[in-house]
């Protein structure tokens, strides 16, 4: 009875974890995307602390979202090994 509620939970931690690590790459991309177009386009200039404010920001937010889908992951590994 155990063994179909653990196997749903390590497909839920396998999904979180891609889910997360997704999310974590986009706000990379975008945050290091968005400074650049917005410098090419000169509509709107930035001062640089702004922009190495949000790229900083959007770095340290996406490598935390990657670690922590990462860390999900290697739960739903550790799972399947030990067979719980």
């Amino acid at each position: 009875m155990g063994e179909p509620g653990s196997n749903q939970l390590d497909r839920r931690l396998l999904k979180a974890g891609n889910v997360i690590v997704a999310i974590g790459y986009a706000v990379l991309l975008i945050g290091l995307l968005l400074p650049g177009l917005a410098w090419i386009a000169e509509h709107e200039r930035a001062s640089a602390v702004v922009i190495t404010g949000w790229v900083l920001g959007s770095a340290m937010l996406g490598v935390a979202l990657i670690n922590c889908g990462s860390k999900l992951r290697r739960a739903y590994r550790a799972g399947m090994q030990s067979g719980f």
